[in-house]
């Protein structure tokens, strides 16, 4: 194996011990992430397994040490779990989704090295890419469109694990391409570990104050599409003394219902909840007073959006867009400019 993937693999497997451990240490404020560590970890042990492969070691180990290949079925059942836990969907039956490695394992140490080997090592590789390729379709389907990122970053892992039997099958595999495809399944895997243990400590304790809560998922999404719509229709959000109590009074529901379904399927506490339809109130009066040729303050603007005072504004408007009303007045300009040119080109 030349050096320079030797040393780049290395390190790509203490970065993953790394993050595994990070995960675990994590998972100490949410139960969630003892998935997503379970999930990096099964990662760098198959990682370091295919280091040892191009190594030319793996004959001299024992025979079990072969179960290390099929970690991969456990990828797609370890990220499920993760983001079920996180979106509070339950799983009855959650042992299931691990039945497949299970069946690899005890197919792996019944016939490996017997004549039946070939036809069964075929029929476990297909196991893998058809689980792979589920797994991605489930996520993307079943998590959108907010976690629809880590499920196209598993559909890319599943897609260069399939390109490596692709190569292997078709005779075109050489040492370079096999490399190129593990290392593009690292990125895949490590990625999705770095964006979710981003998550702030103070929303996964929020995942797991409303673990055994008796509203299912689908009554949150209900309660929730009556606040949008009552947000939407009413706009209560210009009350700047609103309160979660006031809200859930006009909507007949609890308070605590009301604060669980903002809190599990919005990922928001209430005043950042509210204050996303005021700042969305602010912009569209910002560009109806640059339209209109109007001069506005913000804290007028502030004030009919909802906000109590202009501080307040300034803050949850950085907050939530990244950049300052007056700075994102100044890009409405610029934009509108740039389209009266073209209007007057044309």
């Amino acid at each position: 194996m030349p050096t320079l993937w030797l040393v780049l693999f290395s390190a790509t497997l203490c970065q993953g011990t790394v993050l595994g451990l990070a995960l675990v240490v994590k998972s100490r404020k949410s139960n969630s992430y003892h998935w997503l560590g379970a999930f990096v970890l099964c990662f760098t042990l198959l990682l370091g397994y295919y280091l040892l492969f191009w190594l030319k070691v793996t004959p001299k180990l024992p025979v079990w040490m072969g179960l290390l290949q099929y970690l991969t079925l456990l990828l797609g059942p370890l990220l499920w779990m993760h983001l079920s836990a996180q979106s509070q969907l339950k799983q009855k039956t959650q042992w299931l989704h691990f039945l497949p490695f299970i069946l690899a394992c005890l197919l792996f140490l019944v016939f490996a090295g017997s004549s039946l080997w070939p036809i069964m090592g075929l029929a476990l590789i297909a196991l893998q890419l058809l689980q792979n390729l589920s797994y991605s379709i489930a996520i993307l389907q079943t998590y959108k469109p907010k976690n629809s990122v880590y499920g196209y970053l598993f559909l890319i892992y599943s897609i260069s694990f399939s390109i490596y039997y692709l190569l292997v099958w078709t005779g075109r595999l050489v040492p370079a391409y096999d490399y190129a495809v593990s290392l593009s399944m690292a990125i895949c895997v490590y990625y999705i570990g770095y964006q979710l243990i981003q998550l702030p400590a103070e929303q996964c304790q929020t995942i797991e104050k409303y673990e055994h809560s008796g509203l299912s998922v689908t009554m949150r999404e209900q309660l929730i599409k009556r606040l949008d719509e009552h947000m939407q229709n009413n706009s209560p959000y210009l009350d700047g003394h609103l309160k979660l109590s006031d809200l859930a009074e006009s909507l007949n529901l609890s308070a605590h219902h009301l604060s669980e379904a903002v809190n599990t399927m919005k990922q928001q506490n209430f005043n950042d909840y509210v204050n996303t339809w005021r700042i969305a109130k602010a912009k569209q009066l910002i560009k109806d007073c640059y339209l209109q040729n109007r001069n506005e303050k913000l804290l007028a603007i502030a004030l009919e959006s909802g906000f109590n005072n202009k501080t307040s504004f300034l803050n949850a408007f950085k907050k939530h867009e990244g950049i300052s009303p007056s700075l994102y007045r100044e890009r409405i300009g610029k934009a509108q400019n740039r389209e009266n040119m073209i209007g007057f080109a044309e």
